[in-house]
């Protein structure tokens, strides 16, 4: 006959599992649908099996936790340190749980610890409850916190140095192993030291309490660094890709002014060798004429659209894609002083980012790449369209949310790996809207930005 305490347990354990696979679906991305079917039931079998064959608790503590960690990692996608901080987290939750409602049964009711571990009562079972109810409680304040306290764009990771986040998660474990043996003495004074003075029992009772709220508050402590270090490195990344910009915006200003200066310069080359050819100095002009085409610098050679910028940035992208021997083809109808949600730095970033990660594209493809650029105006916006080649090969982001940021650069280099994300921001902040279509052979980027002046159009 089972005995009678076997099926409450049981249940205990089942919704345990439950609250288990209720924090990973809720802080982390399981890799197949049907994990979240599978891991409540290892979970279930998992804590049984402790519970009724290891009776060490500490050696018990470790084993259960090291196989949700197990599961965590197996059965989740996210980072590798999301992964860790998240295994632990239902161990942590349902020893703090544990040993509160425990010691607080104890200092508030006095209630009788060899009563709660030894005898089947009424008792029992309502502490039972209650402490279900305090996991619930807390699993669900974790993932509020989760959900509340840290961006959409930055849940799916924890950007913190992994062996800094190792030491401190060890940490954690091991003071809560300390502080579940600590109470777990205080508890058991009761039955070994009748003699002992009540105010020095409730003492250890109030420091019992004290390193719960410790522990609790070293868990905010954790989410709280985490989210700190990663906000700087956010800051840091958008600082320096700002850098970039103004360095490749003051970088073409310099081209342009280079161009106005060549520009001028060559008027007056080009009325001295006017000049040699009407006194019939047949060799002399020759000479000058290799001499001028020996020095001109084929990356002066600029498209005219009227606007400094677009031209600055297309005569300068042109000459690294005709280097590379990429078909390129633009057409370009845009009023000059049109005016969008953008200054000219994050014009320039905008259209350099796209044809970077065109030209970059290119570099994959076996046969003749090209790439085609179109800039209009369609009644109040402006149009931007990038066509090129592409090997069909993407690399995706699988818990990004976006459609736009589930694509990842393939670049490697230094200051690369971010240009996608970079075009959606600025899309976004200009109020605009961005589509991609990634193909087998072509990859296609369509743009629309409003216009702020209804006399641009």
């Amino acid at each position: 006959m089972i005995p009678s305490y076997i099926l409450p347990d049981l249940l205990i354990s089942l919704i345990e599992a439950s609250l288990l696979t209720y924090l990973f679906s809720r802080l982390l991305h399981f890799k197949k649908s049907y994990f979240i079917y599978i891991l409540p039931v290892l979970d279930f079998i998992a804590i049984n099996f402790t519970n009724a064959y290891i009776s060490n608790q500490m050696l018990s503590s470790v084993i259960l936790c090291t196989f949700e960690v197990f599961l965590a990692l197996w059965c989740t996608s996210d980072s590798l340190a999301h992964r860790f901080i998240f295994g632990c987290m239902p161990f942590l939750l349902s020893t703090l749980s544990e040993k509160l409602i425990l010691l607080l049964a104890k200092l508030l009711f006095d209630y009788s610890i060899e009563t709660a571990i030894t005898q089947i009562s009424l008792s029992r079972y309502m502490l039972s409850s209650i402490y279900l109810l305090l996991l619930a409680f807390l699993s669900i304040l974790l993932v509020w916190i989760q959900n509340n306290y840290f961006t959409k764009d930055h849940r799916k990771h924890i950007h913190f140095p992994f062996p800094i986040l190792l030491i401190f998660c060890i940490a954690i474990f091991v003071s809560i192993l300390a502080c579940s043996q600590f109470i777990e003495c205080i508890l058991s004074l009761e039955l070994y030291a009748a003699n002992l003075p009540n105010d020095t029992f409730q003492l250890l009772q109030m420091i019992g309490l004290e390193f719960i709220i410790i522990i609790f508050f070293l868990f905010i402590l954790l989410f709280y660094v985490a989210h700190m270090h990663q906000k700087n490195a956010t800051l840091l990344e958008q600082k320096r890709q700002l850098q970039l910009e103004q360095q490749q915006y003051d970088l073409l200003i310099e081209s342009n002014q280079i161009l106005r200066t060549w520009k001028h310069d060559n008027q007056n080359l080009l009325r001295t060798l006017q000049q040699l050819i009407s006194n019939g100095e047949k060799e002399k002009s020759k000479k000058f004429l290799a001499d001028i085409l020996k020095d001109t610098d084929t990356s002066l050679s600029i498209h005219y659209t009227g606007i400094t910028i677009l031209d600055t940035v297309l005569s300068q992208k042109r000459f690294i894609i005709q280097k590379q021997n990429i078909q390129f083809q633009q057409e370009l109808f845009l009023n000059e002083n049109f005016s969008v949600g953008l200054d000219n730095v994050q014009l320039c970033a905008l259209l350099s980012n796209i044809l970077d990660n065109a030209i970059e594209a290119c570099k994959y493809v076996s046969e003749q790449p090209f790439i085609f650029l179109s800039m209009k105006t369609h009644k109040a916006n402006i149009v931007l369209y990038v066509k090129n080649s592409s090997d069909g090969v993407y690399l995706y982001d699988s818990t990004s949310t976006s459609t736009m940021l589930k694509l990842r650069s393939r670049k490697q280099e230094n200051g690369h790996g971010i240009g996608l994300e970079r075009i959606q921001q600025l899309v976004q902040q200009a109020n605009g809207i961005c589509k991609i279509t990634p193909g087998q052979h072509t990859f296609e980027i369509t743009i629309l930005l409003p216009m702020e002046d209804e006399n641009d159009y």
